[in-house]
């Protein structure tokens, strides 16, 4: 049993260093724009398939709770997108079928499109407005040495051994959902800033037939 808790401890910090890297290595430009559609739009769309729109469900709960007009595209309320609306589409891939068409469908309204995305070249990467490109598909590719610095342009050194951490690599999309789950919740406490909310403020939008 001691064995295994050393292992789990190994892991979080291994995920922790991980996530730490993708968020730090998004563009401020990227972040920037997206803040600026959010804040301008009157009505916002997500979508995400499987773990992604988990994600995606909490994200626009917090918009909510700030005010926004938003819907979560599958809900049987969500009405037709518009013209000037922006959609946000969450994908590691950018490849997923259905995310493909969705985004074709907004495009074809004259929508914003914004994609949260591991992949930039894909082809849902290709048909947003603009993209907000989560490095974790770089991160995973990344080879160590035991005790040796990380091939990242900033020249960061991970103090980890790839042999101790074999067993610690997150599988399939695991990376990808939880740096866009950290990185679209730090982006509240800056839009609670730039549009004057409060928490209690926020508060008084929280569910209550639950």
């Amino acid at each position: 049993m001691f064995l295994k808790i050393n292992e789990l401890e190994a892991c979080t910090q291994s995920l922790i260093k991980d996530i730490e890297y993708v968020v730090s290595h998004i563009s401020k430009q990227e972040t920037s724009n997206l803040l600026a559609c959010m804040e301008d739009a009157q009505r916002i769309f997500i979508y995400g398939s499987g773990r992604s729109g988990l994600i995606g469900q909490a994200f626009a709960m917090r918009l909510v709770h700030l005010g926004k007009q938003v819907y979560f595209v599958g809900d049987s309320t969500t009405p037709p997108i518009k013209k000037d609306d922006l959609l946000i589409v969450i994908s590691n891939s950018g490849k997923t079928p259905c995310v493909k068409s969705i985004s074709q469908i907004a495009r074809s309204q004259q929508a914003q499109v914004v994609s949260i995305i591991g992949n930039p070249h894909s082809p849902v990467g290709q048909l947003a407005s603009f993209h907000v490109e989560l490095p974790s598909q770089k991160r995973n590719n990344l080879v160590y040495g035991p005790l040796t610095k990380d091939s990242s342009d900033d020249g960061s050194v991970v103090q980890l051994s790839r042999n101790k951490m074999k067993n610690c690599h997150p599988p399939l999309g695991t990376l990808f959902e939880l740096s866009a789950m950290f990185y679209l919740d730090s982006l509240i406490p800056v839009l609670m800033n730039n549009l004057s909310e409060t928490e209690e403020g926020m508060r008084t939008r929280h569910a209550n037939l639950e």
